[in-house]
């Protein structure tokens, strides 16, 4: 009798830790293209926390022309963390949204920056251009 209890809850437990199992699922990220007459583009990746964490977007924006988180969403005006460069393009981070005074914001090359607090620019991203 203590057998068959025992093998019974047994049962239960692993059903209940199945039914409460939560499969893993993998982030997808939502992809914004921002269309212009020139062919050169930079492709970019947005998150809202650092080292791509948090909710993300791919943008891919012509170069030389001013991105502003607004064309992007309003989730993204002043909350990135990080900012990931996609295809080797140099891009500057500017905290107003028209990019003026980009003399003064923030240039990042290579694979850009997964932590912006690091650099002094933790949620304070509002427009961006990326140049060849």
């Amino acid at each position: 009798m203590r057998t068959s209890l025992s093998l019974l809850a047994a049962t239960l437990l692993g059903l209940l830790a199945i039914c409460n199992a939560r499969p893993t699922v993998a982030n997808t990220l939502d992809h914004i293209i921002i269309r212009s007459a020139s062919d050169s583009t930079c492709q970019v990746t947005l998150c809202t926390d650092p080292f791509f964490g948090g909710e993300c977007v791919v943008v891919v924006g012509p170069a030389a022309q001013c991105i502003s988180m607004s064309e992007i969403g309003p989730d993204y005006i002043n909350t990135v963390s990080t900012f990931g460069i996609d295809d080797g393009c140099i891009c500057s981070l500017v905290n107003n949204p028209n990019c003026y005074g980009i003399g003064n914001g923030l240039s990042l090359s290579g694979s850009g920056e997964p932590n912006l607090a690091g650099r002094g620019w933790d949620n304070q991203l509002s427009s961006y251009v990326c140049n060849r």
